[in-house]
């Protein structure tokens, strides 16, 4: 699962955040995400201000 490769990059670029963007509304995949290094899980479906909200909150873009 490449879910797994989100450490490799935390550990090689700390100042990279990543977020992860799925078709899947399955609170379990998202709990997954968090814990190999995303730091947000956005849906698909989810509006473009949501996924803006979840990259302004990791400080990636002024607010």
């Amino acid at each position: 699962m490449r879910l797994a490769r989100a450490p490799d990059l935390e550990t090689a670029f700390p100042v990279i955040r990543v977020i992860g963007f799925s078709m899947m509304d399955d609170p379990d995949r998202s709990e997954v995400m968090r814990r190999t290094g995303t730091v947000a899980h956005v849906r698909k479906s989810d509006s473009a201000e949501v996924l803006l909200a979840a990259i302004r909150r990791r400080g990636a873009l002024p607010a």
